[in-house]
């Protein structure tokens, strides 16, 4: 996937890096997902719970436009037995919000994590393997190590996910995305959800795989993509 960045009304390409790289720790835990990778050719996909920065993966929804009929076409959208097997029941659901006002579900749902989409993997890498702050953060504090994974091997593996590969982006507070579950397509909550994480995260340079359903897991991948 190619990254884009508008730069004076200019759409301007960046190239792909050739190399994203994994920080790894050789001790505890997690040790065992840093043999996987080599032994069983296998990538652990955390759940955005395990993630090291509680405002990643949890954007507040903006709502303030939603109308009732949006709110419904979406839940008419939604798998009843995904409901069910949540312990919920959507034809009450619904039944309960026609008989609200759209401003009770503005504000409950402005209050309360919206985790809709959240049952997913995010895999993470990195186009830089020589930073400091990387090294004592994600590679037990310099004493771990740093793996490379051939970009168009990984793109290729995961070729048929919904985000191959793709490059985070790092707004100002003030440039942050206005996520909308209920009008979003699924590429657009990604990218706003997923793909979207504060400036001051900007110098890790982040690439992400996004996996739904397969928060925890590991995922296999071919050998050769590692370099």
């Amino acid at each position: 996937m190619t990254a884009y960045e508008k730069n004076e009304g200019k759409t301007i390409m960046e190239p792909e890096p050739k190399i994203l790289y994994k920080y790894r720790s050789l001790s505890g835990d997690s040790f065992k997902f840093t043999h996987d990778i080599f032994m069983k050719n296998g990538l652990y996909f955390p759940h955005p719970d395990q993630l090291n920065d509680p405002f990643d993966c949890n954007l507040i929804p903006y709502l303030k436009d939603l109308t009732k009929e949006q709110a419904m076409n979406y839940l008419n959208a939604c798998d009843s037995k995904k409901w069910e097997s949540k312990g919920m029941d959507l034809n009450k659901f619904k039944e309960y919000i026609m008989g609200k006002p759209i401003s009770y579900l503005q504000e409950y749902l402005e209050t309360n994590p919206f985790k809709a989409i959240r049952n997913v993997g995010v895999l993470s890498f990195s186009e830089r393997r020589k930073d400091i702050l990387m090294w004592g953060h994600y590679a037990d504090s310099h004493s771990g190590i740093c793996i490379g994974f051939d970009y168009y091997k990984l793109l290729f593996d995961f070729r048929e996910k919904p985000t191959p590969p793709e490059q985070v982006k790092y707004p100002r507070v003030k440039e942050f995305p206005k996520w909308n579950p209920f009008v979003d397509d699924k590429v657009s909550q990604v990218n706003k959800y997923y793909l979207t994480k504060a400036i001051d995260w900007d110098y890790e340079k982040e690439w992400r795989v996004i996996l739904p359903e397969k928060g925890r897991s590991v995922q296999k991948i071919n050998p050769d993509s590692i370099v």
